[in-house]
């Protein structure tokens, strides 16, 4: 077994000891279920943490009783990205429903709406996910949704009176 793979083994013997990995991991057996999975995405997308700008990986590690080295190791495993990259990608899919959903507001009022601590920082993450910034995207909604029905004006349709 090389470096890499007895060090993924001890983090998962560490987070089955902290009660955050379903089954112990045996010698022959690689895959299993963690509930450190559930516990992580209930923690942070069902609770919305990330929405609190000053939301860090300590807080996190705090939060699921576990320490934060292991925790960041296993969400670069799940998650396939750093702990602040997975935390922006769900801002930004927070701004781009507000977006695309909410009444207009002001991209600065989005970006601290969805945890982001300035417009800047939203536009570096569109950039990255959507290869567009929010600015832009809005446009685009706006103009589909006004060629879909000419005739309306802030909600209102032709057929209303």
């Amino acid at each position: 077994m090389n470096r890499r793979g007895a060090a993924i083994k001890i983090i998962k013997k560490v987070l089955f000891l902290s009660g955050l990995l379903e089954e112990d991991i045996k010698e022959d057996c690689y895959v299993k279920i963690p509930k450190a999975c559930t516990k992580t995405e209930n923690a942070i997308e069902t609770r919305k943490l990330y929405l609190n700008q000053g939301f860090t990986l300590t807080m996190l590690a705090k939060e699921l009783g576990t320490n934060r080295t292991y925790l960041s190791r296993y969400i670069g495993e799940v998650k396939r990205c750093r702990f602040t990259d997975y935390i922006n990608n769900l801002r930004a899919e927070h701004a781009k429903n507000l977006l695309l959903t909410q009444e207009i507001q002001p991209l600065a009022d989005i970006a601290m709406i969805s945890g982001f601590g300035s417009v800047r920082a939203m536009n570096r993450s569109f950039l990255k996910n959507y290869g567009k910034l929010p600015a832009t995207i809005r446009k685009e909604y706006l103009v589909r949704s006004i060629s879909r029905d000419p005739f309306s004006f802030h909600g209102h349709t032709s057929g209303q009176q």
